[in-house]
């Protein structure tokens, strides 16, 4: 379709490596217009226990690292772009039924729905939007309803109209 796409390596697991991604894009490309934080842990649980740390691991990439990302783009210069932070929450940690085999997704995801509603009210002011598309399904390439070409339409829909800042999906 004629875009240029240009990638970094980052793990969100330690903030520090986004940092330095994200620095990286600003000195390289400039200010974006556009953060989607499109992070989550889908490993089965298994018999696995669910301890404190596992938790606290799962809770930074999942849920810490898209404020992490959020905060240092969300300067004068992407508010100034009318730049747009996105992120992909989940439908099942909200009003839907939660997947069990997924527990501390569906935790972290209910932190981050909760992070939307914060930020977009936060950011609204400077002229940034930020939004989340609730998925409630497993994300799958050629599924009839969760193949990732279907849901990009949704944040594509999000990012150009700015209406609904929570999209079940």
């Amino acid at each position: 379709m004629g875009y240029e796409v240009y990638t970094k390596v980052a793990d969100a697991l330690y903030p520090e490596t986004l940092t330095k991604a994200i620095n990286e894009v600003k000195t390289e490309l400039g200010t974006p217009d556009a953060l989607v934080y499109n992070v989550g842990i889908t490993e089965p649980d298994g018999e696995r226990e669910i301890t404190n740390e596992l938790l606290m691991q799962r809770y930074q990439i999942d849920a810490a690292s898209a404020y992490h990302c959020a905060a240092l783009v969300a300067t004068d210069e992407f508010a100034e772009k009318k730049g747009a932070i996105l992120f992909t929450g989940g439908g099942f940690a909200k009003t839907f039924q939660p997947i069990l085999f997924l527990k501390p997704l569906c935790i972290d995801k209910a932190a981050l729905n909760a992070m939307n509603i914060v930020l977009h009210h936060a950011l609204e002011p400077n002229g940034i939007f930020v939004g989340s598309v609730l998925v409630s399904g497993v994300i799958a390439p050629g599924d009839e309803k969760y193949d990732p070409a279907l849901i990009a339409k949704e944040y594509w829909k999000m990012y150009t109209e700015r209406k609904e800042f929570e999209v079940a999906y």
